[in-house]
């Protein structure tokens, strides 16, 4: 945890977890076990403090920043020991899916961007023509729906107890907003994953992990909500190809869909890729 983090509704800063880390080791192991054991997290660690982030455009318009929530430090470690437990148990190409780069150790825009390159010059050896479709989601940690990430955890086998805590930390959340020292009253958030939090990024990984399912067998390659998917073919078989290819992006934005993501339409691209042999 960085020490620099601002600390949430209990005004507990991370750095004075971690310098009484060995006083407190003992207390917080037997609390995270009781928080397990009944599948219940605190209510105060569902309070999140929301500041928004600005990110591109006008800064007059409420859409154009994003809201990163500032939530317990406690809350944090424990977020943690849960995703080191789903870690050492579970096959992380089963549980976030093969296709996903974003949030994973080793992982990167830059190993997404090889597979990607090397994806495209095997083809190209091949005297393919490579079509590539790129999504990007407007709208995605922040309208997780939490019944239908209960379900994937129950296709994936996730234990019970961990599983309840999982949809338990999901519910009941509430937030108020943060500018400037200026906050609003607490309200009710009764859908998304916490952006700030530890487990956000997992569960977000988790709950779009069958992408591959939805793609027809294409190449697929992803980074948090950034997805590319592709497909090779001959030079006689392109026009056929680009059917296809557009059957699998409207799979993909239809099944999105059904899990409340939005889609970006302004930054959705279809590439042609081929070598002009002599």
């Amino acid at each position: 945890m960085k020490p620099t983090k601002a600390p949430g509704f209990d005004e507990i800063p991370s750095i004075v977890l971690k310098y009484l880390s060995i006083s407190i080791a003992r207390p917080l192991t037997r609390l995270f076990n009781i928080i397990i054991e009944s599948g219940i997290v605190p209510k105060g660690w569902k309070v999140s403090r929301i500041v928004p982030v600005f990110k591109s455009g006008e800064k007059t318009c409420a859409n154009n920043y994003r809201p990163v929530s500032n939530i317990s430090s406690l809350s944090k470690v424990f977020e943690k020991a849960i995703i080191k437990k789903l870690s050492n148990n579970y096959d992380l190409d089963l549980l976030y899916g093969s296709h996903q780069h974003a949030y994973r150790l080793h992982s990167s825009t830059t190993t997404a961007c090889m597979v990607i390159q090397d994806y495209v010059a095997t083809e190209l050896d091949k005297n393919k023509i490579v079509l590539m479709y790129s999504a990007d989601l407007s709208s995605a940690f922040d309208l997780l729906i939490p019944s239908q990430l209960a379900t994937r955890l129950i296709e994936l086998n996730i234990p019970s107890r961990i599983f309840k805590c999982i949809h338990n930390y999901l519910l009941d959340r509430s937030g108020f907003v943060d500018v400037n020292g200026k906050v609003c009253d607490l309200k009710s958030i009764p859908f998304g994953c916490v952006q700030g939090s530890i487990l956000g990024p997992a569960l977000f990984n988790i709950y779009t992990s069958k992408l591959q399912s939805f793609t027809a067998g294409a190449f697929s390659v992803g980074y948090a909500d950034d997805t590319y998917i592709g497909i090779s073919c001959d030079k006689d078989k392109l026009a056929e190809s680009l059917i296809r290819l557009h059957q699998i992006a409207n799979n993909h934005i239809e099944w999105l869909s059904s899990l409340g993501m939005v889609i970006n339409k302004k930054k959705n691209r279809i590439y042609y890729v081929w070598v002009l042999w002599s």
